[in-house]
């Protein structure tokens, strides 16, 4: 399956997630996680299923689950404030704001004093 999830594509057929063409790096539970919430949506995935899909022969209580899915998760966000901060600092280490970046169109709230997004 091939799915873009705004400026991400992801491949569950090649266990990829792309932003563009620069591939966003998970760790095999992270992508695991990513495809289930994908492919069950908009359904929510309740804990004990989660744990049936992702670690069907390990124990894994209800604190340790919560703790595996919000560390993949605030690794996702970690690499994706990194990306953002190396699209918008330069070689020199200037500031420069691409303003046709996908990213930077979507984060974008305000531009030349009129609003953008509310």
């Amino acid at each position: 399956m091939r799915l873009r999830l705004g400026s991400l594509t992801l491949d569950t057929a090649t266990r990829q997630l792309l932003r563009g063409t620069s591939e966003v790096h998970l760790s095999p539970k992270a992508f695991d996680l990513l495809t289930l919430l994908v492919e069950t949506r908009p359904r929510a995935v309740a804990k004990a299923e989660l744990q049936n899909e992702l670690w069907p022969d390990v124990f894994v209580s209800e604190t340790n689950l919560a703790g595996l899915v919000a560390a993949d998760a605030s690794s996702l966000y970690a690499r994706n404030v990194l990306d953002f901060l190396k699209l918008v600092i330069d070689k020199e280490g200037k500031f420069q704001v691409p303003m046709d970046d996908d990213i930077v169109a979507a984060c974008l709230m305000t531009q030349g004093g009129e609003v953008k997004r509310k």
